[in-house]
């Protein structure tokens, strides 16, 4: 299940997030922040070392929300990387189908 670290603002809509984020195992979070990340950051594709989080880009789906997805980047090499946006699909999907 994705940590997610609750804010007064969005405690009452925890079991929803809980819903909607548990199908992505636990190597992922929802941050205060509202990021949604992997907890520990993974190894780079050119190096092979492990990579730091970076930001975010933010995805909005007009009438739905938006969602802050986690990037990284890799000290050694400079390559930088984003979270799959295929989560974000995903969870289009699962909200969809709960509404």
């Amino acid at each position: 299940m994705v940590t997610i670290s609750p804010t007064f603002k969005n405690l009452s809509e925890v079991p929803n997030l809980t819903n909607t984020f548990g199908m992505f195992g636990n190597e992922f979070e929802y941050t205060a922040s509202g990021i949604f990340r992997r907890i520990k950051a993974p190894q780079c594709p050119e190096c092979i070392n492990t990579m730091e989080h970076n930001g975010f880009n933010q995805y909005t789906k007009k009438g739905l929300g938006t969602i802050k997805i986690g990037k990284y980047l890799c000290k050694h090499c400079g390559k930088m990387l984003e979270e799959k946006r295929t989560a974000w699909e995903k969870i289009k999907t699962e909200l969809f189908s709960q509404l």
